[in-house]
């Protein structure tokens, strides 16, 4: 096992390398994997939720089968150590911590992230320990759809963390244009008396986007208005989507 993960170390710095050169890797950097499509919420803005063939008979009410997850991640780990485990909501899925316990202490995932909207962490806080980071999606147009909802989610975050359960958060935050956002003065300083960060991205349709402009505009105010350390968006790389020439050819254009 040793081998094989310092062989598969030693491919990821070789890729590295090829990215730098403008070349795509050989293997993917990370894998995100959906297990399920079902979600407690509709948010306006999910283009997901708005879509029937996201939501395929069975698929979105039980999930894909526990077992075959585990098949799926033996394979996947052969070419990576990153895993992203999406939905849906993950935290729906039955099999969920059993598949997180295999990821990590089987099969040694270096890094397991969850992209989650976080309202079913304290029932399931089990499932915290093997999980290396949560991606929770939150936003002001969510809090203003799910108000009793999305304080109740914060305030659980604040109490998982005093527990020490909680691992590392960021927050996915999807920005819709000349919306309101006012909010951001209390959500700032939440998350920095939290030690959690904010990634952004735009509201956009099947990935579709046009106006980096606005975007980029928008992130470089609140960057300088917030400081630089309380966000994960790099200016520089989503310029390159702006101007086509983003620097890592493996990733999909947002």
């Amino acid at each position: 096992m040793k081998t094989a993960l310092l062989g598969q170390g030693l491919r990821f710095l070789r890729d590295v390398g090829r990215t730098k050169l403008g070349l795509r890797p050989n293997s993917p950097f990370v894998v995100g994997l959906t297990i399920n499509t079902i979600c407690n919420l509709r948010c306006s803005y999910c283009f997901i939720g708005r879509e029937s063939e996201h939501f395929p008979e069975g698929f979105a009410k039980q999930g894909m089968p526990g077992e075959q997850i585990k098949q799926l991640l033996t394979n996947v780990r052969k070419d990576t150590g990153l895993l992203i485990i999406t939905g849906g909501e993950p935290f729906l899925h039955k099999d969920l911590e059993e598949v997180l316990r295999f990821a990590k202490e089987d099969l040694r995932f270096v890094n397991i992230s969850v992209a989650t909207n976080a309202m079913f962490l304290k029932k399931r806080s089990s499932a915290l320990r093997y999980i290396d980071r949560l991606g929770i999606s939150y936003d002001f147009t969510r809090a203003r759809e799910y108000p009793k909802e999305m304080g109740k989610m914060l305030e659980s975050l604040k109490e998982l963390k005093a527990e020490r359960v909680l691992p590392p958060v960021h927050f996915t935050m999807t920005v819709l244009k000349n919306e309101d956002l006012s909010p951001f003065d209390d959500f700032a300083k939440f998350c920095g008396e939290q030690g959690f960060r904010i990634w952004m991205q735009p509201e956009r349709e099947h990935g579709d986007f046009e106006d980096w402009e606005w975007f980029i505009g928008t992130m470089e105010s609140l960057i300088k208005r917030f400081g630089r350390q309380l966000f994960l968006n790099d200016i520089g790389f989503v310029r390159g989507f702006r101007d086509g020439s983003a620097p890592l050819g493996c990733l999909p254009e947002l």
